[in-house]
């Protein structure tokens, strides 16, 4: 009787596994088909930042907003530095729009067309869309590129405000990482006066062979942009919280230890 117990139990989780992975297939494909066959705008989503804080180390409160449209792909966010209360001037209003381009970017000579992600800074203003928004553009208060290193990044609310989440929150953020994460690897292109191009920053390429799987300036669906110590403190977060690698990949003890001391890690007191 008992392996007869064991046997249905092996077979119920054998057939829990293959309805998970096919519900999960089918929702992934499902998501990416969606987002390139149709134009439209999820609801706004507000939530406080995981890993963005304040001068003072207060926390950050973002409100974000995607809209799709034939030719381009939009990001709308408006941020606040003064609590969840925040209101009018106090908000600023960022955009990236993802666009596909004709490739004159020297450092992916293989490439005839590229994604190219464009930030911008906006007036205080509704999370709606207009051509005309980025002819009103401001300067970028911080260079995007310390945080992005290929568009727009995973979207991670801090782990208890999640809970407080509807389920369509749940929904939306889900579809929208799921956009982020096949993407594939794009151009930053970022209007701060006087400011190198992206491959002129002057800022060390990063070489970890595990991190290079994927942030590898690449042609594949998961390949991304390589990594750069501009982007130090968000890759500091990113392996102090375990978020990076992914699930599937481990740091070798040689490669942490390179990284720590690459990215200055603060030892904990």
């Amino acid at each position: 009787m008992k392996k007869l117990s064991l046997s249905r139990s092996i077979k119920v989780s054998l057939v829990g596994a293959g309805l998970t992975f096919l519900f999960g297939s089918v929702l992934v494909g499902g998501g990416v088909y969606f987002f390139k066959t149709n134009d439209f705008s999820t609801e706004e989503v507000f939530f406080r930042s995981w890993e963005s804080k304040t001068i003072s180390g207060e926390p950050v409160y973002n409100t974000i907003k995607y809209i799709k449209k034939q030719n381009k792909e939009v990001w709308l966010m408006n941020q606040s530095h003064h609590g969840y209360k925040a209101k009018g001037d106090q908000l600023d209003r960022l955009a990236i729009v993802i666009e596909t381009r004709k490739n004159n970017f020297a450092g992916w000579p293989n490439l005839q067309n590229i994604k190219t992600a464009s930030f911008y800074q906006l007036p205080p203003g509704s999370l709606d869309w207009s051509d005309d928004l980025p002819l009103q553009k401001i300067n970028l208060k911080v260079d995007c590129r310390q945080c992005h290193s290929n568009g727009p990044r995973a979207i991670r609310p801090a782990p208890d405000y999640s809970t407080q989440f509807t389920f369509p929150e749940k929904a939306t953020l889900f579809l929208l990482n799921l956009r982020i994460k096949f993407y594939g690897r794009m151009q930053n292109d970022l209007w701060i006066p006087g400011s190198p191009l992206p491959d002129q920053n002057g800022f060390a390429l990063l070489h970890s062979k595990t991190c290079l799987h994927c942030h590898n300036d690449g042609e594949k669906l998961w390949n991304r942009a390589r990594l750069s110590l501009q982007q130090r403190d968000s890759i500091r977060f990113l392996l102090e919280n375990r978020q990076m690698p992914p699930k599937g990949f481990t740091l070798s003890e040689e490669e942490r230890a390179a990284l720590e001391k690459a990215l200055e890690f603060k030892k904990p007191s």
